[in-house]
């Protein structure tokens, strides 16, 4: 599951993370954005190193 991130703990999460971040920025109505979800998924999991995969929605 991925960390929800927005614009209070954005900085905190993201920019001051020790590790690389992936932000997926997305929308409720955009159905390609929720296809692409466990593809992101699975990059986090099979990564060698730490990788940190955060979601932002757009509104």
């Amino acid at each position: 599951m991925m960390l929800s991130v927005n614009h209070q703990n954005f900085s905190h999460v993201v920019l001051e993370s020790p590790n690389p971040v992936l932000v997926n920025f997305w929308a409720p109505w955009c159905g390609l954005c929720l296809l692409i979800n466990p593809f992101l998924d699975k990059i986090q999991r099979e990564w060698d190193s730490p990788l940190d995969v955060v979601s932002s929605v757009i509104r």
